[in-house]
């Protein structure tokens, strides 16, 4: 999840408060969702999503395991859960997301950025096929 990603999630999830309606927790959670399931640096295998759903609710027990190899059916299943679900079941699933570690995911994005950055200044400096095309040039 990008910057711009994280920082709409986080906007969402702070609009949301215990005196809005079921109906507007109810799109709000439809417009995370697909953030959260979907990115890769939050949850790096999908055996994880599992753990974060079951910790929302019981009800995620009654998906088959080959739910869980596809992210995008396991997010349609989430999303049809939601639809169906009451108002106490979101917010439950709301408090679970607010618990994730977004600042982590960004701070592992923002290494990530510093490694290929270090490592390209690094191939720069150590280029040994750009020595031998200097060493061998072709004289005009």
């Amino acid at each position: 999840m990008n910057k711009e990603e994280l920082s709409v999630v986080l906007n969402k999830l702070n609009n949301i408060k215990k005196s809005s309606s079921e109906e507007t927790v109810r799109s709000e959670l439809f417009s995370i969702i697909p953030y959260i399931v979907l990115d890769h640096q939050l949850f790096k295998r999908n055996i994880h999503i599992k753990d974060f759903l079951l910790k929302c609710d019981e009800i995620f027990k009654k998906y088959k395991d080959y739910v869980y190899s596809s992210r995008t059916l396991l997010m349609s299943k989430i999303i049809r859960t939601v639809s169906e679900a009451d108002k106490l079941f979101m917010y439950n699933m709301l408090l679970e997301i607010k618990k994730l570690d977004f600042d982590q995911e960004e701070k592992n994005s923002e290494s990530k950025e510093n490694n290929l950055n270090n490592n390209t200044k690094e191939r720069k400096k150590k280029n040994y096929t750009d020595e031998l095309f200097h060493q061998f040039e072709r004289g005009e």
